[in-house]
């Protein structure tokens, strides 16, 4: 699918993006181990990615991107005294 330019408002201001299809992802999981003896297992899937038309960063010239993300976030386990049975 060939990129799409389009508008996007973003704190007032109305940018011209490119929506850039993604091609190819890998999302790995990470866990990680709370003090309270909790496992969560989370990742963030992006949803979106746009290019902002005609702007770079100044500094070394590379094209500005906004990343759109959604996390997924899944208890892996957690100590019986926070678990409550369903009803």
């Amino acid at each position: 699918m060939p990129e799409q330019k389009k508008k996007l408002r973003l704190a007032g201001n109305d940018l011209d993006v490119f929506d850039v299809p993604i091609k190819k992802a890998t999302e790995p999981f990470v866990d990680y181990e709370l003090e309270d003896g909790s496992i969560l297992r989370v990742k963030s899937v992006v949803t979106s990615v746009l290019r902002l038309d005609g702007q770079n960063n100044p500094e070394n010239g590379n094209p500005i991107y906004i990343v759109q993300t959604m996390p997924v976030v899944s208890v892996v386990s957690a100590p019986e005294n926070l678990i409550k049975k369903p009803q």
